[in-house]
Formats: structure tokens, sequence, C-alpha cells
């Protein structure tokens, strides 16, 4: 697909969303290449995300998604609508990532706070890497993270004592910004860091996918956060809006599913805030919520019989992300000079 008809069918998802929005279930529309059987086709598609797929004859009239639209076709993804990945209080299962890391380095779990004089555990959430802020290092993560019912937070890495103290946040996106759920954090001048994901290696730079890259099985993308390590998966879908549950409207977004053809994860509770990276350790993404259903202790339900196994629990556990292009835009931040 040329670049006039890929703008063509974003005219064409734009402007009848919202009509398909206020059907029962339809919680997220995006741009994906449509599947047959499991298996994606060369077609690019309007992708509709419902939380219950149900044939056509079982439907109403009038809550039945046509096979295509202006010439473009269709497709339909049963997943549950996403959340937060951060964790609140004492959700988070520790021990599990949350090391002490100095130099700061990015994927290391972090703990916020309100107060920094009396250090109160808030929440915990993952340091997506370091960016620069007029001339001088912060930490990247999350809005839904650095940013709490009282404000501006301070940021701890591991644990909420005061000798952990390693920054503040300063700057963040609005809860109304539909493209962009992220925050930073300005570090303590004796802090120090390093350019460096853990279970990575060096950051070299930043990539902008494209609906060329989500061909065939998707475009392949890793994460390390402070729950589950490192995951691997694919870029499904770009271009994604919706709601998350939290009620946060999102645009533009990309959604991400599990590539290791297991039940496990890409992102938990705790992994809000990852950076996610290609394989030639340029960052992509920020990851800001999941859609996890009927996990109890870390693993997922049975999964169903048959050839779907692989397609259905991976539509089921999907993961929203923001283009890191339009982080750093929103956030004005740059990645620190490559050496």
């Amino acid at each position: 697909m040329n670049n006039a008809n890929f703008n063509e069918i974003l005219r064409v998802k734009r402007t009848y969303e919202d009509r398909f929005f206020a059907l029962p279930g339809v919680h997220a529309v995006s741009l994906r290449y449509k599947q047959r059987n499991g298996r994606p086709t060369d077609d690019l598609a309007i992708c509709f995300h419902t939380s219950k797929k149900r044939p056509n004859h079982a439907l109403p009239h009038g809550e039945r998604i046509p096979s295509s639209m202006e010439g473009f076709l269709t497709d339909v993804s049963e997943r549950v609508q996403l959340e937060c990945c951060n964790s609140d209080d004492d959700e988070h299962e520790s021990g599990e990532h949350t090391e002490k890391h100095r130099p700061l380095l990015g994927g290391c779990g972090i703990t916020v706070s309100s107060i920094a004089s009396e250090p109160v555990r808030n929440g915990t959430a993952t340091l997506g890497c370091i960016v620069i802020y007029k001339e001088k290092p912060a930490l990247l993560s999350n809005r839904h993270v650095l940013v709490n019912r009282d404000g501006y937070t301070v940021v701890f890495q591991p644990t909420p004592f005061s000798k952990n103290l390693v920054g503040k946040t300063i700057c963040a996106s609005e809860f109304s910004c539909k493209h962009v759920d992220g925050a930073i954090a300005e570090l303590n001048s004796e802090v120090e860091y390093q350019n460096w994901i853990l279970g990575m290696g060096a950051v070299k730079g930043s990539y902008k996918i494209t609906h060329e890259d989500i061909q065939g099985f998707g475009y392949p993308v890793r994460k390390y956060g402070a729950h589950t390590g490192l995951t691997n998966g694919f870029v499904k879908d770009i271009k994604a809006s919706g709601t998350r549950h939290d009620g946060w409207k999102y645009e533009d977004q990309i959604l991400i599913e599990p590539g290791d053809g297991t039940r496990r994860p890409f992102a938990r509770v705790g992994d809000s805030g990852s950076v996610l990276m290609n394989y030639q350790n340029e960052v992509v993404g920020l990851i800001w919520g999941g859609a996890n259903p009927n996990f109890k202790d870390g693993h997922a339900a049975d999964p169903p019989k048959g050839e779907r196994f692989l397609s259905v629990i991976s539509d089921e556990l999907a993961v929203g992300a923001s283009p890191i292009e339009k982080v750093f835009s929103e956030l004005h931040v740059s990645l620190p000079a490559v050496d």
C-alpha cells in the first residue's frame, strides 16, 4: 500500500470510528493487516476491537460491522479493554527485577511517592530510559506513574527510602492528551545514569514504525519491565484509538502482541513505563497498559483447543504503547548522545 492509499484508509477510519464506539463491546479501532484463519494477509484493514466477538447472524442489524468501508476491508479482534500496567501500593510482587541499579538503567523498577521527606509507597512501575530535557538528564516513564491524585511525585529506585531518592517529576502530558501517556522526572545531580536498557544494552537511537513495517506477522520488538523482565513480541496494530479502563481516551497508538508462542504476557502489572525497543536497539514506543484476562498466579487460563490457540491468546494479551516520536515531541525531550 502506497502512502496515498494509507492516508485514505486512515481518513476513513477516523471518519467512522466514533459511530462504532457506540456499539456494545467496541472499545478500540486500529489499522492492521487482515487475518484469515489466524493468518495475516496483504490487506491493510480497519480493525474493530471488541470484548466479545459474535457472528453477524447473532447481532441486531444496527450492531453489525460492515465487511468493508469505502472500499477498505474491515476486521474484528476479540480482546479485553486495555488497563494501566503500574502497581498501586502493595499489589506489586516484590523480588522480581527490582534490584538497586547505580548507575540508573532503563528497565529497572521505580517507586513513586507524594512526599519526599516522609516516603510513602504510592506505586511501583518501570524506568523506561534516560532522556535529556533542557540539557539536563531525566528519567522517562508514564504520566499515570509519575503523577498521582496529589500531583507530581518524587521517585525512588528501587524502594522508598531517602537514600534511594533519585529525582522528582517536572513535566507530564495532560490526561486530555490523546497521543501520549508520558512524564519525566529530573535526576538529582549526584545520581549517575547510563544510556542503557537492562537485558538489551546501549540505546542506539529511535525509530518510527510505519504500516509497511507491520506487514506479515508484525514488527518484532522487545521490552524490559520491572515485573516481567525481558519479553519479545510483535507490533500488529498502528493508529489505534479507544478508551483505556481508567477513562483515558487515546489516539494513534501502537498495539503489541506476545511473540514467543506461549501464554506468557508481553507486559504485566509493574511494567508501565517500559520502553519498546526494536532489534537495532532503537526506541520505538513507551508502554502504558495491557490486557491480561483470566490470569491467576501469573499464568493464563487454559487455552482454547484447536488452531486458533496462538491467535486468540495473542489478541487477549495485547499491550498498548505511545509512539516514541510523539512522546519526545510532547515532552520536549531527546535521547542522550550515542557514544
